[in-house]
């Protein structure tokens, strides 16, 4: 089964419209199947899924893209363009990304600071890896905030 996180279907945030989807596959329904187990088997079936991904629709696949835990796809052939990640089910990289869209969504004032380092780094650079460094102090520090307001709201591993 594979799964997605609407990640950023939040206020408007960026200079650009968002339009990253990460995925995770998972094969729940094998007889005996425990979470665990399936997450192990998630590292390697990552690559296999965005391998699919990209022969199935035309994505661009680069790999882990320099961000360890995550495959990462883009299209750039048609606009808008689009990425997507593919990442282990469960894992520290999903549920860092349901803490963040969660605390976003929650907290006004965090989606603007969000929205400013967005805007900032996307006036500053011209390339998502870039892009993605102009930001990241401010991810960080938003992540970090998003752990604790999930470990307040009661979510089990934020």
């Amino acid at each position: 089964m594979k799964r997605s996180i609407p990640l950023f279907s939040l206020p408007s945030t960026s200079a650009h419209p968002p339009r990253g989807l990460p995925v995770a596959g998972c094969q729940e329904n094998r007889p005996g199947w425990r979470g665990a187990s399936c997450r192990r088997a998630d590292r390697g079936r990552a690559r296999a899924v965005a391998e699919q991904i990209a022969d199935l629709t035309g994505y661009e696949y680069l790999r882990d893209h320099g961000a360890p835990g995550r495959e990462y796809l883009r299209r750039r052939t048609t606009l808008p363009w689009s990425n997507a990640h593919v990442v282990e089910l469960n894992g520290d990289l999903w549920r860092d990304n349901l803490a963040l869209r969660d605390f976003l969504r929650s907290t006004p004032e965090a989606v603007q600071e969000y929205a400013a380092a967005k805007r900032l780094a996307a006036e500053r650079t011209g390339w998502l890896r870039a892009y993605s460094t102009a930001k990241a102090d401010t991810v960080v520090a938003l992540l970090e905030r998003a752990r604790h307001w999930a470990r307040a709201q009661g979510h089990a591993r934020s």
